[in-house]
């Protein structure tokens, strides 16, 4: 099998290094480039109770009755 030298196998390990930090760059960027939704600025009321919130919910905190 013969061995390799220390310096092959380090410049061998940082080639690796380098092209896996390349693919995770341009992973990174196409998810930045990707369109991102605005946050939820809007407000919420239930219609039982009229509970306002500027977050959504599923179950109204205040009578615990489900949103539609």
């Amino acid at each position: 099998m013969g061995g390799k030298s220390v310096g092959h196998r380090a410049a061998m390990h940082k080639a690796r290094q380098m092209m896996r930090h390349m693919s995770m760059k341009e992973q990174m960027e196409e998810k930045a480039a990707q369109e991102r939704t605005p946050p939820f600025t809007g407000e919420v009321t239930c219609a039982k109770c009229g509970f306002k919130a500027r977050y959504q919910f599923v179950r109204c905190p205040e009578c615990n009755e489900v949103r539609k």
